[in-house]
């Protein structure tokens, strides 16, 4: 095991898991096991009270908890699992800062965005993988790529500025002009303006780890991306910081020899 240099720790649990089992996933598919908040605070005074050999105070100065790993407020319980983050943590909390929330909530929950912009939250992402049965298909999930558009509604409502992010894949590349479209016909820059932002849209492609090991057949060639609409490519130049979005593995190679 590596040495741990910096003496703040930040802990995730995965109480409740996730509703989704997305493609694209990092993490895998993983199954949602509970843990109980004994559970937690078990853990957390493991954390808290380790001591290094020779020592008597604890080695992590600081340390900050999340009662999830996955989807943010999965569990009914969500404002009580918020409040227990507040309560085992040093620090602040930086959920307002992290622009992440559950689609699946939003969509289930009206009580839900108007909670969460009382934590300060201002921003939210959400994530796109196509339209309709394509987006479900990635999710695994049917309903998801509505939830997403109601997801999208209630955020506005609550004063809350929904981004999108498109994650790219040939199964996409069809439909980018309709997801386009659906940027215009539900006004989104001008609705996001009036809450005193710049609605941002952008798209990147999966990484090649988890679950996305297994999509890497639908990663697009340079040639297929040429046909992707010049605006969202430079939206995406634009949020992400680069002169160039797209390059070649053997581009990437000679930079990174």
């Amino acid at each position: 095991m590596p040495l741990i240099e910096p003496r703040q720790i930040g802990l995730a649990f995965d109480m409740f898991g996730c509703p989704n089992r997305c493609r694209h996933c990092y993490i895998g598919r993983q199954p949602n096991e509970k843990l109980s908040e004994e559970d937690v605070r078990w853990a957390v005074d493991q954390f808290r009270g380790f001591t290094q050999s020779g020592e008597d105070s604890p080695f992590f100065e600081s340390i900050n908890v999340v009662t999830w790993n996955r989807d943010p407020d999965y569990s009914d319980d969500y404002k009580r699992l918020y409040e227990l983050e507040v309560e085992l943590s040093d620090t602040k909390t930086y959920r307002a800062e992290w622009e992440l929330l559950s689609i699946w909530r939003l969509a289930r929950d009206e009580r839900y965005a108007p909670w969460a912009h009382g934590i300060g939250v201002r921003t939210c992402q959400i994530t796109f993988f196509g339209i309709g049965e394509t987006h479900d298909w990635f999710c695994r999930r049917p309903g998801a790529f509505q939830d997403c558009l109601t997801a999208t509604e209630r955020l506005l409502d609550a004063g809350i500025k929904p981004h999108w992010q498109l994650f790219l894949t040939r199964k996409m590349i069809p439909e980018l002009g309709e997801l386009l479209g659906l940027v215009d016909k539900l006004r989104l820059r001008e609705r996001v303006a009036a809450l005193g932002g710049e609605f941002t849209i952008f798209l990147h492609t999966p990484g090649p780890e988890g679950e996305a090991r297994f999509i890497e057949h639908l990663r697009p060639t340079i040639e297929e991306a040429k046909s992707i609409p010049a605006e969202l490519v430079a939206a995406s130049e634009k949020h992400i910081g680069v002169e160039r979005l797209w390059k070649t593995v053997g581009e990437r190679v000679i930079e990174i020899l």
